[in-house]
């Protein structure tokens, strides 16, 4: 069970910290400790270097049992000084201080502390998770960060820190934003396979943290240079696990001994995205593989675009130095200022300047557009309506509306594409492909791979959006970098009823259109009856979403 009782303080200097729930420490303490080398009679150095509430140094201290020596950093002096007299005397030594800009530390902060607390054989953390820049590019690269640019989170500071710190063959275990396994973070992954063993990689989704909506991973790594043998514990606590895990019916640890299994950390980097696929199994891996054989280049078929860049609302406000309108963040909403996109001059607004210009109904002087929840799979839903021609808004050339498309939407669960015939206008989260004029190929039959469970479950296993959270999207990436199949003869017989019953479908949705259209595609892709089985099993297996429901068979 995780504990709803915990202590959250959201530091000032914007950090954003959220204490460690009791029994999650206790799960990723039993994960580093089982994983650690602990010579007979050696004294284990343990250190938490954000240890706020000292949740996780006393779940490591539970895991150890004896012979340990607890230290912790953290720049909330309030914490330390209340949690200090948890521990028997002389096993805790705590530092008010800032683990990534130590006050008294000159260069590196990994010298400073080696002279402060020597080599630790753990580091255990719950780093801040937060994309405020709290420290200059020029600290940083002086401090020895590489690879930071000027978009990154503060748990990798602190993770590439601990790297740094800990002792050779030491763990460090760290409990992060599911974002670790994001496209953007490629590099990051990189760099540890390379140069480290990953030894877990567990992703445990929303709610383990009772305040916020942000899903949650934990990763364990050994600093060594990894071997041919080194081998990942992958592991996904599945929804109906984390509801047993949430309601008190079930341990974590158990769910983890029943639901990982292990991949050779050599075979991960043969992926040029590095996506540690913690879904894949080793069933997956020959059928992924000859899916991902049959991709071809969505540039050479496809123009790229995408809409206004404004909400599905159309919230506006109104520079008043040059009057041009423009979208706003709500982080600038909340501060209560911005800078103007259009003469960079910074002003003061709040909830009472807000103009919308998107709007339900057709009025006058209106034109329509599609929004995010307009697009559906085969299927366009009601559009709202958008006031043209404002200043300062950024409509696009009106070539990317014009001709036939197919639309994808940007967020939400799963892949929602149709075709478009009209010349409407669409928002920014929605996603255009018009094809390229020199690929003869029909449109549709794009569409009708895209809309496949095949390339559907290409899309799970590689990216393990395969339950609900708080903010699913897709990025260009993520679509390019599906399977796309382009024909060497687009007038092929099973082209064109691929074509057509994509059409059928668009036209007027029928499920058992949509699978034989998928009989089709499993022929293009070469599925067997076995492969068949096992895409159906792994679809049907889904939670019971009404995203994930229509690619049922």
């Amino acid at each position: 069970m995780i504990s709803k009782e915990t202590d959250v303080y959201i530091d000032r200097d914007g950090y954003g910290i959220v204490y460690t729930p009791g029994d999650l420490a206790a799960f990723v303490a039993s994960l580093a400790v089982e994983n650690l080398a602990r010579p007979i009679g050696d004294t284990i150095k343990v250190l938490d270097p954000a240890c706020g509430g000292c949740s996780l140094l006393s779940a490591s201290a539970k895991a150890l049992g004896d012979s340990y020596r607890l230290y912790g950093i953290d720049l909330d002096e309030r914490a330390l000084i209340r949690d200090q007299d948890l521990f028997p005397k002389r096993t805790l030594h705590l530092f008010n201080d800032d683990f990534i800009k130590p006050k008294n530390g000159n260069g590196r902060p990994d010298a400073f502390w080696h002279i402060h607390l020597g080599y630790p054989d753990l580091i255990i953390a719950n780093p801040p998770w937060s994309s405020e820049r709290i420290y200059s590019k020029a600290y940083l690269r002086s401090a020895g960060f590489e690879g930071i640019g000027g978009q990154y989170d503060a748990y990798t500071l602190f993770l590439k820190e601990s790297l740094r710190l800990v002792k050779t063959g030491g763990i460090c275990a760290f409990i992060i934003p599911d974002s670790f396994f994001s496209q953007e973070n490629a590099g990051l992954r990189k760099w540890i396979l390379s140069n480290f063993e990953l030894v877990v990689a567990a992703r445990l989704g929303e709610k383990l943290f009772p305040t916020i909506n942000r899903s949650t991973a934990v990763i364990v790594v050994r600093n060594i240079k990894p071997s041919e043998e080194s081998e990942v514990q992958m592991f996904r606590l599945k929804t109906d696990a984390r509801r047993r895990v949430l309601s008190g019916d079930a341990d974590l640890l158990t769910e983890y001994r029943n639901g990982v299994h292990m991949v050779k950390q050599s075979t991960l980097l043969e992926d040029s995205n590095v996506l540690l696929d913690v879904d894949s199994t080793i069933a997956d891996k020959g059928l992924l593989a000859k899916i991902g054989s049959a991709s071809t280049s969505w540039a050479g078929s496809f123009h790229y675009s995408r809409g206004i860049e404004i909400s599905k609302g159309g919230e506006t406000i109104l520079c008043p130095h040059c009057g041009a309108r423009q979208a706003f963040k709500k982080s600038q909403l909340l501060e209560g200022k911005k800078r103007c996109v259009a003469c960079s001059e910074e002003f003061h607004f709040d909830s009472s300047c807000i103009q919308g210009l998107i709007f339900d109904h057709k009025k006058a002087g209106l034109d329509e557009v599609l929004v995010g929840e307009s697009v559906g799979r085969y299927c366009i839903g009601k559009p709202k309506f958008i006031l043209p021609d404002v200043d300062g808004i950024r409509y696009k050339g009106a070539d990317i509306y014009f001709g036939p498309k197919i639309l994808i939407r940007k967020t939400g669960l799963g892949i929602n594409a149709t075709i478009d015939y009209s010349n409407r206008y669409f928002t920014q989260t929605v996603y255009a492909l018009s094809r390229n004029q020199d690929d003869p190929t029909p449109l549709a039959y794009y569409l009708g791979l895209l809309n496949s469970r095949v390339l559907f479950y290409f899309y799970l296993k590689k990216y393990g959006e395969n339950e609900w959270k708080s903010h699913p999207y897709l990025t260009k990436h993520i679509i390019y970098s599906l399977p796309l199949m382009k024909p060497d003869n687009p007038n092929d017989q099973i082209v064109l009823n691929i074509a057509n019953l994509a059409s059928a479908l668009v036209n007027n949705y029928d499920h058992l259109t949509d699978l034989e259209l998928e009989g089709n595609v499993e022929m293009l892709y070469g599925i067997t009856p076995e492969e068949h089985r096992h895409i159906e099993r792994t679809l049907n297996d889904l939670p019971d979403l009404a995203a994930f429901k229509a690619m049922r068979y």
